[in-house]
């Protein structure tokens, strides 16, 4: 896209699955979230804010946080069909 943006900056937000939350529900209401409260910080820049998650079935897999997270999934992801799904707000 060629955009590099001026500054990177984490959303502290809650990015627990709300009961029986549909993955791409979830991954558009964390995106909008994060969003929301860099934008509260930025009001008067141009702000982006995304979230990926991996999903099987209904199964929300978030990002993992270490190496045994990423091992387990990687056998849980493997040979089985999963979705990649990416929620980028503006």
């Amino acid at each position: 896209m060629g955009y590099v943006p001026d500054e990177v900056l984490p959303a502290d937000i809650d990015e627990t699955e709300y009961k029986n939350e549909l993955p791409r529900c979830y991954v558009n209401r964390v995106a909008r979230r994060k969003l929301d409260a860099i934008a509260s910080l930025r009001s008067d820049d141009f702000v982006a804010a995304a979230d990926t998650i991996g999903i099987i079935g209904k199964r929300i897999m978030r990002k993992a946080h270490s190496e045994d997270d990423v091992r387990d999934m990687l056998k849980i992801f493997s040979g089985r069909i999963h979705t990649i799904c990416i929620c980028i707000r503006w």
